[in-house]
């Protein structure tokens, strides 16, 4: 349980960070 909650938070993060990078980089270029 604890594990996966871990690897959902650790996975939903990344993907908000990568969405972030993404737009920081189409707004810069």
């Amino acid at each position: 349980m604890k594990l996966e909650k871990m690897v959902l938070l650790a996975g939903t993060a990344i993907v908000l960070v990568w969405i972030m990078a993404r737009c920081a980089v189409t707004v810069l270029t």
